[in-house]
């Protein structure tokens, strides 16, 4: 038995979203504040027993904010297994067709308006049109407090779908025309059975290892160390007789503590002095005792770890060990804690841990993830790592993305054949599964355009591409569709640019690197014409090239003059045709010259050679700048008017006078749209202004 699907409805983050789950692991990859607790919040709401609850479960700050008013609404978890077994208490969860056993089943939470309030808003839905006015609904709603709210929990939901937006709006209500269900109604099939006998708790086994913040502070805390959980249970265990020593023991250690003379004269002392103070009539009787607990229960709760960072080192207290050996020690008792509960035979094991990478070098945190998945439960991590995730099968992945006041849910992989799959688990490695984390992409084909693209963007709009949470991935070949894939409106809905080339001969006489080019072009606008996050952008010649057709050249210089240094006749021959040729005007020479540059340099350390080379002045090719305004739009007019001052302040001294408007702009409170018209007005020939344009 394990969870194969989460429909959350108005929590916190989530408006109406759903996660896909399979056996063994899955992991939830987002970014700060897009809702990876809340999911867990979510499950444990539904599934854990250890989780504290007041009596009204949920507070008004609950609801999540852009469905406006969050009176009269419900929250909505609902949870779905599958492979459910025969126990009888597992068939209360199943939904039976033609009176056979059910392989599945779901358990389902509603927080909901109360059937005294649900019967006012069905009985507003039954008034006169005249009578139903916006008036006199927003003063019923605003009569409804979080006290007329319920928490209702279900199973067998035969036909729920609480992500159809009209199965909302039949069951919960249709706040814009005033439509509301009768509460009478029970619709036992949508919304399940409420089964008071039913525990899902002894069923399920939830164990939750939160995020791996301040370690030591828990490991002190009673109620959040999980050694004194695991004590517990052995403390169960230990023989009448073994206890009974135990206690006589202490007892006997309270007494000899007790009856020490230096206790006994302090005790003394305490005692005269109070009588000098208010005399003998009102002294109290004042006696210091030793007070160890002699019940092992309460002795257990004392026991504490002492711990060494290496197994050659001796041990300390757990305050003086890093926050790395902290956090394995945690995570482990955590995972011991788990292990302890699957010989008590319940139907499903679920392991939920909230970013287990904190503090933890890189091979343990894959160290971590593959021995977890070696134990007998379904597991759900929540991760920033891209170690953690390259070892998880994009198959089992949920993407968080936020919006402005919701986070979306995507599945990487929702619909792409087994084979296709393989291939993209196979690919994603460490250094390339960043683009599941960024909020845009560019897949470019090789080390060069890898390289040189951050520099052009850091150097010439002054801004890093993780400010565009922009991720660069070189994708090692011309194959971009196995990987793009992954972004459609099904799947993970992101941007992604494909940026290539054409490789046009620059002789004028085609070749088959110019036909294979021209076929890819075709190929590539093909695949992207029905999917609106992919879009190709093409170079004319290879990227060398396009570099100095754009206006470049006097980067190339200072590579050519060190490549070819010496005073061999040959030597200098082909440095001064190169530097010569590399001014020309006709593609055939500077082409030549920039490419026999980077085959003799190899082009990737020619590449890093640019790099050194490029400023604010370098000219970024239209096609690439159209690759970043394509994918980045949003993020570009967010850091507007730091492009702005970068870009102004590099180049006052060439283009601007200082008592130029646009400074004293900056220096003002002008809002983003109007310094960003200024700009473009003033400076129409910079290429933020270009980028500008293609946004």
């Amino acid at each position: 038995m394990f969870i194969s699907k989460l429909t959350i409805r108005n929590y916190r983050n989530f408006q109406n979203e759903t996660f896909t789950f399979t056996k063994g692991i899955n992991t939830l990859i987002g970014e700060n504040g897009s809702g990876k607790t809340n999911i867990f919040n979510a499950i444990r709401l539904v599934l854990d027993e250890n989780l504290p609850r007041n009596v009204k479960y949920l507070k008004e700050t609950d609801f999540n904010r852009s469905i406006g008013s969050w009176k009269g609404h419900w929250i909505v978890i609902n949870v779905d297994f599958e492979e459910l077994t025969n126990d009888d208490k597992i068939q209360c969860l199943a939904t039976h067709f033609a009176g056979t056993l059910g392989t599945k089943g779901n358990f389902n939470f509603y927080f909901r308006p109360n059937e005294k309030t649900r019967q006012k808003l069905f009985d507003f839905g039954n008034l006169n049109i005249s009578e139903k006015t916006e008036e006199n609904f927003n003063t019923l709603i605003d009569e409804i407090s979080i006290d007329d709210y319920e928490p209702i929990f279900t199973s067998k939901a035969k036909d729920i779908d609480f992500a159809n937006d009209d199965f909302y709006k039949k069951h919960i209500g249709d706040f814009e025309n005033y439509v509301f269900p009768d509460p009478a109604e029970k619709c036992l099939n949508e919304l399940g059975v409420f089964n008071r006998s039913f525990t899902i708790y002894d069923e399920i086994s939830c164990t939750y290892a939160d995020a791996l913040r301040d370690v030591v502070s828990d490991l002190r805390l009673y109620k959040s160390n999980p050694l004194l959980a695991l004590l517990s249970e052995y403390e169960k265990a230990i023989d009448d007789n073994e206890k009974e020593q135990v206690e006589t023991l202490v007892t006997s250690l309270n007494n000899k503590i007790s009856s020490l003379d230096k206790v006994k004269e302090l005790s003394g002392k305490i005692k005269k002095k109070i009588a000098d103070t208010v005399g003998k009539a009102y002294s109290p009787t004042i006696e210091i005792t030793s007070n160890l607990p002699n019940e092992t229960e309460d002795l257990f709760k004392k026991l504490t770890l002492q711990v060494g960072e290496n197994i050659n080192e001796p041990t300390s207290k757990i305050e003086e060990l890093s926050l790395g050996g902290a956090n394995l020690i945690f995570l482990s008792l955590k995972l011991l804690s788990y292990q302890m509960q699957l010989p008590k035979n319940k139907a499903s094991y679920l392991l939920l841990i909230e970013e287990p990478e904190a503090h933890l070098h890189t091979h343990i945190q894959k160290t971590i993830f593959q021995n977890v998945s070696k134990e007998k439960a379904q597991v759900i991590f929540s991760t920033h790592s891209t170690h953690i995730s390259e070892v998880c099968k994009i198959r089992a992945i949920n993407i968080l993305t936020k919006k402005n006041n919701f986070t979306q849910v995507s599945q990487p992989t929702h619909g792409l054949s087994p084979n296709k799959i393989t291939h993209l688990e196979r690919y994603l490695d460490a250094s390339r599964n960043t683009l599941l984390f960024a909020k845009s992409v560019i897949m470019v084909e090789g080390d060069a355009e890898f390289f040189v693209m951050p520099t052009m963007i850091r150097k010439v709009l002054g801004i890093m591409p993780d400010e565009l949470g922009l991720s660069i991935i070189n994708t090692g070949s011309t194959g971009f569709k196995n990987i793009a894939n992954i972004f459609h409106e099904n799947r993970i809905r992101k941007k992604c640019s494909i940026v290539t080339d054409e490789d046009k001969s620059i002789t004028g006489v085609e070749n088959e690197a110019q036909r294979k080019g021209a076929n890819r072009k075709l190929e590539l606008i093909d695949y992207s014409n029905s999917n609106s996050y992919i879009s190709p952008f093409f170079g004319e010649h290879t990227f060398e090239v396009e570099l100095i057709k754009c206006g470049n050249s006097s980067y190339f210089k200072p590579i050519i003059t060190r490549s070819y240094e010496g005073m061999h006749h040959r030597t200098v021959e082909a440095r001064t045709n190169h530097l010569t040729n590399i001014e020309s005007s006709n593609v055939s020479e500077y082409g030549d010259a920039a490419l026999k540059i980077a085959e003799r340099e190899g082009k990737g350390w020619f590449a890093l050679q640019l790099c050194d080379q490029i400023d604010y002045k370098f000219i970024i090719p239209d096609y690439i700048l159209k690759a970043i305004a394509f994918c980045s739009n949003d993020s570009i007019l967010n850091v507007a008017r730091d492009i702005v001052k970068y870009r102004v302040k590099k180049g006052k001294e060439d283009v601007l006078n200082p008592q130029h408007s646009i400074f004293q702009a900056l220096n003002s409170e002008i809002d983003k749209d109007n310094i960003i018209d200024l700009f473009k007005t003033q400076l129409p020939d910079d290429q933020f202004t270009k980028l500008l344009s293609y946004l």
